[in-house]
């Protein structure tokens, strides 16, 4: 006897076959025991008519390690359809830790601040494989994919300090990223975006890059620039996987600024060339023409050294302050003024100012000349103590279209764990990111058929990552499992709106277990942490 049947639904497997098959679906324990013509009974049956059904979601870039101890339910991951969450991105993972503070920097800088200080209790751990079981114990909501920040290994060798580590250093922080990867990381993320990330010298990302190619472990990367010198990071990253011989995928694809609109097609041709050259080389995008990350970018790398603390007693001293407006306003190349002008910008989230939330950042500095408008929002950062995310306005919709449209591309969230109950006006993505691309891109735009817009969030993205029970509706496949009404998708809130969840998952299992039941949200929580084996999980 089988615990579900699902009949009457229309199937996708989420292979490349676009083709749906109309039949029914038989589960028993955490299993997939049947597709299509399902003899036999069950406990329970589910009648799916009208309903698509496919396998649950797979976010290839997320960051709800970063608060799935302070929020183990997920719901807005649930609410989207996910079932599972490749998370340790853009450089950053809860694992290694040096200092909680020294993390938290991290953070501040790279995501604006999703890991919650208030949870310094629970910071219990200190390798990467003490914090997955920590997560496994908790019974998360979602399954758990966890790869290994680069920045963090970093941090927990030498904090958060500029200067080139040494060799003994270098030594140490391979060593942190190697148990990882042999505690069943996924591979190893890079922001060199984001400081300490962009403090590495070569030596030392060269260290890295020969345990990656050694172990042939995926690096995936947030590239040091995704404006100006987009084509040239591009060619750098997949000259890095040529020479190191690594798998290589670049996170949230785009070309950031108004100068740089149509950059994509020359990273897209490049990207191909690549493939067909025979590297093994991939990307993801979201499905957004604003990206989200902490307001601090905005500054010098240089005036992130340290951390928080640090940047802001630079911003209190009046000739550091100074030189920092004067480097900003002088290189061409500068987020703030430049790339993101205040017209561009979106206060998300201000804990210290929360009236500021969902406001334009040209409301708050007001008119004036390029000088008077930075003094301001210096100011504004003392203000708010530098912990604020922001939204960038700084992409065209044309060109995420064009990126989404192109053969290979996976689509991920770039988000964390949220409620709708949480402060500010976050990126829309925390809370639409699938059912937007599905009912925007797929649906409306018809840029892919629904086959195969369902299998760029499950069937390719398992497949890049080298998980092999899950991500494809067949016999055997752990049964992970969504449906949803084509009719009724709504991608949540939408820019500066308060937060609310998606519309149109009506059912989602997760590892054979109900997550959503007709809309809404269950008390299970029966995700797994999937650790990395020789043969995939």
């Amino acid at each position: 006897m089988y615990d579900l049947l699902i009949r009457n639904a229309t199937i996708y497997d989420g292979t490349e076959n676009e083709e749906a098959l109309h039949g029914a679906i038989a589960i028993a324990g955490d299993t997939i025991a049947s597709v299509g013509h399902c003899d036999g009974t069950a406990r329970r049956t589910l009648d799916a008519d009208g309903l698509v059904a496919c396998p649950a979601f797979i976010d290839i870039h997320s960051h709800a390690d970063l608060n799935i101890l302070a929020k183990p339910t997920a719901p807005n991951y649930l609410k989207m359809g996910v079932g599972t969450v490749a998370t340790g991105q853009c450089g950053i993972s809860m694992a290694p830790l040096g200092t909680t503070e020294e993390l938290f920097a991290l953070s501040k800088n790279s995501t604006g601040g999703a890991v919650p200080e208030d949870a310094r209790f629970q910071w219990t751990w200190r390798g990467f494989g003490e914090f997955c079981r920590l997560v496994e114990e908790i019974r998360p909501g979602v399954n758990i994919l966890p790869m290994v920040g680069h920045g963090s290994a970093r941090t927990a060798v030498s904090g958060f300090r500029k200067e080139p580590l040494g060799g003994e250093d270098i030594a140490r922080l391979v060593n942190l990223l190697d148990d990882a990867l042999r505690e069943g990381a996924w591979g190893v993320s890079t922001g060199l975006f984001y400081p300490p990330g962009c403090f590495s010298s070569e030596a030392e990302m060269d260290a890295v890059f020969r345990l990656l190619g050694r172990r042939k472990a995926l690096h995936a990367t947030h590239m040091r620039d995704e404006s100006d010198f987009v084509v040239e990071c591009v060619a750098e990253n997949i000259a890095l996987a040529r020479r190191w011989g690594f798998p290589l995928q670049i996170s949230h694809h785009k070309a950031s600024g108004r100068k740089n609109r149509g950059k994509v097609r020359t990273t897209m041709e490049m990207l191909r060339r690549a493939r067909d050259e025979g590297l093994d080389v991939a990307w993801d995008a979201y499905p957004y023409h604003a990206s989200s990350t902490g307001i601090t970018i905005c500054l010098p790398d240089r005036a992130l050294e340290g951390g928080k603390e640090a940047m802001l007693a630079r911003l209190r001293d009046p000739d550091t302050r100074t030189a920092l407006r004067r480097e900003m306003l002088e290189n061409p190349h500068s987020i703030f003024p430049r790339e993101s002008p205040p017209e561009s910008i979106m206060i998300a989230n201000c804990p210290a100012l929360p009236r500021d939330q969902g406001r334009m950042l040209s409301d708050i500095l007001g008119n004036g000349s390029p000088e008077e408008r930075t003094e301001r929002f210096f100011d504004w950062l003392l203000a708010c103590g530098g912990d604020a995310r922001a939204i960038f306005f700084a992409m065209d919709e044309e060109d995420v279209a064009y990126v989404i449209s192109r053969p290979g591309t996976i689509i991920g969230s770039d988000s964390r764990i949220a409620d709708p109950a949480d402060d500010g006006a976050p990126h829309p993505r925390v809370f639409g990111t699938f059912p937007r691309f599905l009912r925007h891109f797929v649906l409306e735009r018809n840029l892919l058929s629904l086959g195969e817009g369902i299998h760029r969030i499950t069937g390719l993205p398992a497949k890049r990552l080298g998980l092999r029970d899950r991500g494809v509706l067949r016999p055997g496949a752990r049964a992970d499992i969504v449906l949803f009404d084509p009719s009724r998708l709504d991608g949540g809130p939408g820019f500066g709106e308060p937060p609310r969840f998606a519309e149109g998952i009506v059912h989602l299992f997760v590892n054979g277990v109900a997550a959503v039941e007709e809309g809404r949200l269950t008390s299970s929580r029966s995700g797994r942490v999937c650790l990395k084996t020789s043969t995939g999980t």
